[in-house]
Order: C-alpha cells, then sequence, then structure tokens
C-alpha cells in the first residue's frame, strides 16, 4: 500500500533533508531559502504545541487567519501533522460573513494570527511566530485517510457561505494525480499564485513536497514574483495571471488556469511559449478535477481530460441523473457531476444540501452533482458552458452569461483584456477591461456591441456595453459578478435611438444634410466630421425652417443660432435642449411634445446599436486607432458623397488613423455633398499635425488646387481656420510647382469672392494675415459684397460684440486694419 500523503513527505525529507523546500522572495531582500529539514522541524513543533492543545480541549477544527509569507505553509503542515482540521479564514474577510463561518465550524481549537491587532475571530489565540517557535518533536501518529482534513468556505446561493469538508485521502488523491498531470518533479520550482482562502493553495503546498520540489512565494504582483523565485510552475486564475507582463523573460514551463474563462488574450500570448493548462474543478472534489494542454487557436472551454483519480459525467436533461448521460459527440448539453477519489465528504452542519449536491449511481459510487454546464462537441471534446444558474432569463429568453463573454472576447480579442456579463436593471450589461488603457473607449464599446449583433441573437446582445478599468474580484481572485451586479450604471454615452420627434428630428435632418451621415439623439456634431462652415450651414438651415433670414454669411442669424452654439454643444440632444429653452424655443418643441420627449428618453437605456460604417467613421473622429485596424482588416471604404472617416480624422487632426485609412486604400481625394475634401478639412484644422496631414494627403495624390463645390480651395480653409505659417507656405508653394489651376493662387476667390485674405480678416486670424500679405495677397481685391479685406476688418472692429466670432474682441481687427494700411478705431475709441 502506497504512504499516505504526510508520510510520503517525511520520506523526502529523509531522503533530501538539504534539498530547499520553500523559496520565498521580499521586495526589499533577498529571496529566502528553507530547506526541507528546516521546514519539517518547524511544523513538528508546532504540531505537538497542537496536539497538546487539543488533548486538553474540545474541537478539531484550526483557523489559519494570516496573510500569506512563509510561515503560512509551514503552519499547514503543523495543522495535518496534528491530525487537525485546517480552516482558512480571511484577515480582511467583512466581520458578518467571518462570524458566518465561525458559527458554522463550532467552537475553533484555535485561530492562527500574524498579530493580535485588531483580531475579531475569538477563542484561543496563537501567534504565528511563536507556534513555530516550539521546541521540535518527532510526528505523532499518521493521521487517517478519512480524517478531515480541511475546510474551504465557498459562497452559496442563499448568501451564507458553505464549509466545503474534504478529508487526508482526498487531497492526498489529488496531489498524486495533480503532479503527473502538471508534469512535476524534484527540480520543479511550484509557485502559489493563489491566496491561502483559494484551495489550490493547500494542493500546491502538499502536491509540491508530495514531489520533494521546491515551493516558492514572493511579496508584491506576480510576474515581478516569478522571476525573482525563478519558478518553473504556476496555478493562478486567469484575471490574476493577465496581470503578468509577457515581454520578460520567465523559467516558466507550465502555466495552469482556472476558476474561470481565460481570456483570449491571455491563450494567444502564452499557449506557444509554455505549457498551458486549462483547469475545471470544484472546491467540493478537491480544488480542480479535469485540465486540458491548450495549443494557439484551441477554445477556451475545453475540459480536457480528468484527473487521474476523477472521473467526469454529463447527465443529459435536468441534470439530476447521472446514470443518464449524453452521447459523445452529440452536440447536447448536459450537467457535470464528479466521482472518483476526490470526492469530498459533504458540506459542513448542512445535511440536508449534502444529501441533494452528493449522491450515488446505481453502482453505489458516490458522486457530486456540479452545477456546471457542459456540450458534448462533434469532435469528441467536452466544452465547459457556465453555471446552470449562471443562466438568467431576459424577456422569456434564455441567456447564457459564459456565452456572450466568450463571443465578445473572440470578435475582439485585441481590444478586450477581461469581460463580464451580468443582468442589471433589467438590462444585460458586458463590462469591459479594454487593452492598453482608455483612449477610445466608447468607440471601442461601440464595435463590440455591432461585433456581437453579427454573431449573437437579438435578445442576447447587451443593452449595455461598459468600459471599466477593472473587475472586482472575488477573495478566491475570480470575477465576482455579485459585486458588478451591484454596481451603478453610468450614464449612456452613445445613443440608442433616432430623433422621435419633429423637433429633434428638424434639427437632425439638418446635420444629415450638411454632413452626409446618419444622426441620432446622442451624435456628437465634431465626431461626424462637423467643423466652422459646417456648423454656419446647418445654423442658417435650421433659420430657413423657423422662416428667418440669416444673412449669407451668417451675419444675420439670431443669437441662439449663431455656430458658435453648436460648436460648444456638439451632442444632438444638448444642442436641441439648449435650442428648446432660447427664445426660439416655440420653433423647436411645442410643451406637450417636449414633455413627450422627455418621456421616452427615459426609455432609452441602451446603447446605440451602430453599423460598422458609423463606428469607423466615428473611431476615425476620436483617433481610435485599434478600431480602426480591426474595421480596417476587411477593407471596409468609406461611403461616397458624404463626410468620410478620412474627413473625420483630417478635422481633429488624429494623424494615425489617417494614415491607417489612407493604408486601407481610403481615397485621398473623396469629396462629401459639398465638395469639400480630407485635404480641405486639414489645412482647416488639424490640430498639432496639420502639416503632416497635408503632406501625407498630397503623397497620396490628393488634388492641391482642388475646390469644393463654393470654390474654396485648401488655402481659402487654412485661411480660415487660422493655420499656422508654414502650412500657408506649403500651400503657397504647393500651387506653383505643380502647375495648378488658375483658380488656386494666393488671391483666388470662392463663390462669394472672397479670398483668402478676406477669409483671415473675417475670421480674426492676424498671423495668417501677415502670411498671405507676405506672399503678395492683394489687399485691394474686392468680395461679392463689394467689400476689400480692409473694409471687412474695419467693419469687424466697429460692429456689436456678437457679430465678431467668438471671444474675439474688437482691438483684434483694429490691428488688422493697420496691417492693411487701414484705421485702428474700434467701437469703443
Amino acid at each position: 500500500m502506497e504512504p499516505t500523503l504526510l508520510e510520503a513527505i517525511f520520506a523526502n525529507v529523509q531522503q533530501a533533508p538539504a534539498a530547499p523546500a520553500l523559496v520565498y522572495a521580499p521586495l526589499s531582500s533577498k529571496p529566502q531559502v528553507l530547506s526541507y529539514s528546516a521546514v519539517w522541524a518547524a511544523a513538528c513543533g508546532a504540531a505537538a504545541r497542537l496536539a497538546q492543545l487539543a488533548g486538553e480541549a474540545d474541537g478539531r477544527h484550526v483557523g489559519m487567519m494570516l496573510a500569506g509569507g512563509p510561515t503560512l505553509p509551514q503552519l499547514e503542515l503543523a495543522v495535518l501533522l496534528a491530525g487537525l482540521a485546517l480552516v482558512p479564514l480571511s484577515p480582511s474577510e467583512p466581520l458578518p460573513r467571518l462570524r458566518l463561518q465561525l458559527e458554522d465550524c463550532g467552537p475553533l481549537l484555535a485561530t492562527i494570527v500574524d498579530g493580535l491587532e485588531g483580531l475579531e475571530a475569538g477563542g484561543r489565540i496563537l501567534v504565528a511566530a511563536e507556534l513555530l517557535a516550539e521546541a521540535a518533536s518527532p510526528p505523532l501518529t499518521w493521521p487517517s485517510r478519512d480524517a478531515v482534513s480541511h475546510i474551504f468556505f465557498t459562497s452559496g446561493s442563499t448568501g451564507r457561505p458553505k464549509g466545503c469538508c474534504c478529508s487526508f485521502g482526498n487531497l492526498e488523491a489529488y496531489c498524486r494525480a495533480k503532479n503527473r498531470a502538471h508534469q512535476v518533479d524534484r527540480q520543479s520550482v511550484v509557485f502559489v499564485g493563489s491566496a491561502h482562502t483559494f484551495d489550490p493553495s493547500l494542493g500546491d503546498f502538499f502536491s509540491t513536497w508530495l514531489a520533494g520540489a521546491c515551493l516558492a512565494q514572493a511579496e508584491g504582483p506576480l510576474g515581478p514574483g516569478l522571476l525573482r523565485t525563478r519558478a518553473s510552475h504556476v496555478q493562478a486564475t486567469p484575471a490574476h495571471f493577465a496581470t503578468v507582463e509577457a515581454d520578460r523573460v520567465y523559467e516558466l514551463q507550465t502555466v495552469a488556469l482556472g476558476g474561470e474563462l481565460m481570456p483570449q488574450p491571455v491563450l494567444d500570448t502564452w499557449a506557444g511559449r509554455v505549457r498551458l493548462l486549462n483547469t475545471y474543478g470544484v472546491t467540493e472534489c478537491t480544488v480542480y478535477q479535469a485540465f486540458a494542454a491548450l495549443a494557439p487557436g484551441a477554445s477556451r472551454r475545453r475540459l480536457g481530460e480528468p484527473l487521474e483519480t476523477a472521473e467526469l459525467r454529463l447527465a443529459k436533461g435536468k441534470g439530476d441523473d447521472p446514470d443518464q448521460c449524453v452521447e459523445e459527440g452529440s452536440e447536447e448539453i448536459g450537467e457535470l457531476w464528479i466521482f472518483g477519489a476526490q470526492v469530498g465528504l459533504g458540506y459542513l452542519r448542512r445535511p440536508e444540501l449534502t444529501a441533494e449536491r452528493f449522491r450515488h449511481d446505481a453502482d453505489g459510487r458516490r458522486g457530486f452533482r456540479s452545477g456546471d454546464l457542459a456540450v458534448s462537441k462533434a469532435s469528441g471534446e467536452w466544452h465547459l458552458l457556465g453555471r446552470r444558474d449562471g443562466m438568467v432569463k431576459l424577456r422569456g429568453r434564455r441567456v447564457e452569461l459564459g456565452e456572450v463573454e466568450e463571443v465578445a472576447q473572440s470578435v475582439a480579442p485585441e481590444l478586450l483584456a477581461s469581460a463580464c456579463c451580468v443582468l442589471v436593471e433589467g438590462l444585460l450589461v458586458l463590462y469591459c477591461v479594454l487593452q492598453g488603457g482608455s483612449r477610445g473607449e466608447l468607440a471601442a464599446c461601440a464595435l463590440v456591441k455591432t461585433l456581437l449583433a453579427e454573431r449573437l441573437p437579438t435578445h442576447m446582445v447587451p443593452a449595455r456595453v461598459v468600459p471599466v478599468e477593472e473587475l472586482p474580484l472575488t477573495s478566491s481572485g475570480k470575477v465576482s459578478r455579485r459585486a458588478l451586479a451591484q454596481w451603478a450604471l453610468p450614464p449612456l454615452a452613445l445613443g440608442a435611438s433616432a430623433p422621435r420627434t419633429g423637433a429633434a428630428e428638424q434639427v437632425a435632418a439638418a446635420w444629415r444634410e450638411v454632413l452626409g451621415v446618419s444622426v441620432t439623439l446622442r451624435s456628437d456634431f465634431l465626431a461626424l466630421g462637423g467643423d466652422s462652415m459646417a456648423a454656419l450651414r446647418v445654423c442658417q438651415r435650421l433659420a430657413m425652417r423657423c422662416e428667418l433670414d440669416g444673412g449669407t454669411f451668417g451675419e444675420a442669424l439670431p443669437e441662439p443660432l449663431l455656430p458658435g452654439h453648436l460648436l460648444s454643444k456638439p451632442r444632438l440632444a444638448d444642442y436641441l435642449q439648449h435650442l428648446q429653452r432660447s427664445v426660439l424655443g416655440s420653433h423647436f418643441a411645442a410643451p406637450e411634445e417636449a414633455a413627450e420627449e422627455e418621456e421616452e428618453e427615459d426609455e432609452v437605456r441602451g446603447d446605440e446599436l451602430m453599423s460598422r460604417g458609423e463606428v469607423l467613421h466615428y473611431a476615425a473622429g476620436v483617433g481610435a486607432t485599434e478600431v480602426l485596424r480591426i474595421l480596417l482588416r476587411p477593407g471596409l471604404l468609406p461611403e461616397r458623397n458624404a463626410r468620410s472617416p478620412l474627413h473625420a480624422a483630417c478635422l481633429q487632426g488624429h494623424l494615425e488613423a489617417a494614415q491607417l485609412l489612407l493604408q486601407a486604400r481610403a481615397c485621398a481625394g473623396c469629396q462629401d455633398s459639398k465638395g469639400v475634401q480630407p485635404l480641405h478639412l486639414a489645412a482647416f484644422g488639424g490640430a498639432g499635425h496639420a502639416l503632416e496631414l497635408l503632406r501625407l494627403l498630397l503623397a497620396h495624390r490628393a488634388a492641391g488646387a482642388s475646390a469644393d463645390a463654393e470654390k474654396q480651395t485648401a488655402l481659402h480653409w487654412a485661411a480660415r481656420g487660422g493655420a499656422k505659417t508654414a502650412l500657408l507656405e506649403e500651400l503657397l508653394k504647393e500651387g506653383p510647382r505643380k502647375g495648378r489651376a488658375k483658380g488656386f493662387g494666393v488671391d483666388a476667390q470662392d463663390a462669394f469672392g472672397r479670398s483668402p485674405l478676406h477669409w483671415a480678416v473675417v475670421n480674426g486670424h492676424r498671423s495668417a494675415v501677415v502670411a498671405l500679405l507676405a506672399a503678395g495677397a492683394d489687399r485691394t481685391l474686392r468680395d461679392g459684397a463689394g467689400e476689400t479685406p480692409l473694409a471687412v476688418a474695419e467693419r469687424r472692429a466697429q460692429c456689436r460684440a456678437q457679430d465678431r466670432p467668438q471671444d474675439m474682441g474688437a482691438s483684434v481687427f483694429g490691428d488688422i486694419a493697420t496691417l492693411l494700411g487701414g484705421s485702428a478705431s474700434t467701437a469703443r475709441s
């Protein structure tokens, strides 16, 4: 007969007493190494003291309330050597939950702690350092395989934690099988990647020493700890391991991840570098019971093979009869049952629940009903789907939350680091941690929802996709759905519907006519490619709908319709509210209509479902390059006769986004419905990259001399926008060198008869005026209204403040008038 677990560890102590049993790496000093003989001696001394206490008092349960460190595994060994039952407790556990655990345990023989500060456990207290200082003594009688070795508490569906009891025999069976599955030998260094309240830590402690290998622990983050201890093996949750930086050089050979679905980026990054194991198990049956070695491209849901001390069955139908199993390869879903030597003893002081979940088959073999669903694939593999109680009903239809998460991570692995789906206030909500931070997060979430809608039935598409910095974790390192479901939903960022009332449609129609794109209540005018000229056109159209005269250049627009309001309130719903609250409110919403709209708006609770083209346009406008890379793979090109994504990228100055679009063969000379090209918008806006954008577009054969429908060239646009001198000079030398059309020159006149100099003056751009004059611009040229640039400057200097560009004083135009050889007098002179 094989020796018991503790007998086998003792044999390793005798065989190689000086071999390293434990390495601990603090943050501030060199790693500490303890030999097998040192660990065994310290554990035996503590075990003798515990056994003495057990002979003097009632109770066989020993609470372990330590924060971690090298004392933890030694004292857990001591508890088992004394033949007692280990009960891991968290010092950070909320007091009400801790009290429930203590109630179920009954009187503890003792609680082992780091120190006495803030202690809430009650009962006999033993300080870890003092206990390990006890004089060494030989081990007592070896405990029976049938005795309780440990009790781990897991969450219960009723809110009361359940104590899962396992025996020495269960723990031994797991340790032997785990070492073979993970290929652990005497040369291995096994890093403990789990909290001590999560049973893989206990399994790692004793399986490592059973193999004669070295146990590794470290203070601080997981990745640096793996480096400092030179670990060859690690077992952790996917969420914890996802924090490991992949660009470092590790000595890892085997990485085992379990407890939740492995994120796609982790699989893609590590499957080719290490032996990557997908592990499955339940605490009731001792740590893990199955593992799958994942190759690149494998499914993250593979259950793989059961450990040699476990047997898995897939019960069909309701899942309550382990003798009625689904057929292999039938694509049928069933509930997992676990049989074998790892099946635990049951729940502490919960006989009814134990009888319900631990059952015998027709042959009298004892098994455990897991509550987990799996499918037997046609390939013969079993794939884990998730908890039976992880299914929710939404509008009468079943939704498997895990399936939504898996599809989300498979369609956009470049965007999502992790994701978790929950039901909140009757809405399906997908919380996402984005790769590489928050730049373009709204575009990323919009794309995720769009891609999900292409892959999932309508009822399974999340109403909200919400970016977060991190997902909440349980004490065992798993993502906590329960905590997520309690989070308050943030306000909607992108709209869920098209305008529904006459007033909203009136404003949206003006936007569509000018920009040539679809519009919703939460569309952003600037992100859609809107600029100051487009804003003027929108306001002129709205004035016409109100039967008001806006003037040729907007000089007669009423105050609420000045373009500056639209540019400062670019979201359609906000701009509509501005109009409704202004003196023109009666033109945009009747009182009952406004009330109806507010009522309907309250019903809009989901993010807008955008088409790929709409996401592409929005992403280009906000510079979300990762989103653009995904969308441009299929070669999706901009629409014709509309403001394209390239227009939006150039207007907002997103150089990298423009480069990606042009690499995907976007047309550098594409025109919107008004003949406006990306080159014009780059010259007008372009933020800090205007010159680079201009050169990029010209290199892609954009026509430098091209004019829009109003005969405005890039030089006109640059003058209107107040471009820097370098950009103006680039445009001025581009025309003559290339032999462009006659209308391209410095004095080219647009449909209003205005030259670039006229526009620089109109908008108060002094430096542009100086550059154009230096290039020989004609200061005497008259526009369609008969005004010279000087006349425009003097008129602007004398006019009302509301008739001048926003926040621009009369003195600006007085100064420009002086440059042009006129008077500097202003309205206040």
